[in-house]
């Protein structure tokens, strides 16, 4: 669970912290099993002292970090199956090489003219845009 409050997780489904950057003595620790528990108050605490066991076998929290996974593989090969199953898991947004590129072709920006512009007259992509 990292810092995040197992009790609050459980009554508000996301994180809850104890507070940002505290010294461990700030947050109410509980040591169940060969965890250590971090409660973000004195309640917090004795609800999970009372009844522990539903309280640590629930999924911990999502990390806050972005995530960036890419699936390689040969064609034909499930790669994108796999990814969609793997975004669909994780709860985030799958972007693939040729959605990414449609949809830039599809809008109305400086961006799309210039690409548009040079696959007509068979230009290369500036370096920048690559």
């Amino acid at each position: 669970f990292g810092s995040t409050c197992p009790v609050m997780l459980g009554r508000y489904k996301r994180a809850v912290t104890p507070a940002a950057k505290v010294a461990l003595p700030d947050a109410f620790p509980v040591v169940y099993g060969p965890h250590i528990y971090l409660c973000k108050t004195h309640a917090a605490r004795q609800e999970m002292l009372a009844d522990p066991v539903p309280l640590s076998r629930q999924r911990p929290p999502q990390p806050a970090a972005l995530h960036r996974i890419v699936v390689l593989g040969a064609p034909k090969s499930g790669r994108s199956s796999l990814a969609a199953s793997v975004a669909k898991d994780m709860g985030v947004a799958l972007i693939d090489a040729c959605s990414a590129v449609r949809d830039v072709l599809s809008g109305i920006s400086h961006l799309s003219a210039t690409v548009k512009r040079n696959l007509r007259t068979g230009q290369p992509l500036d370096p920048m845009l690559v």
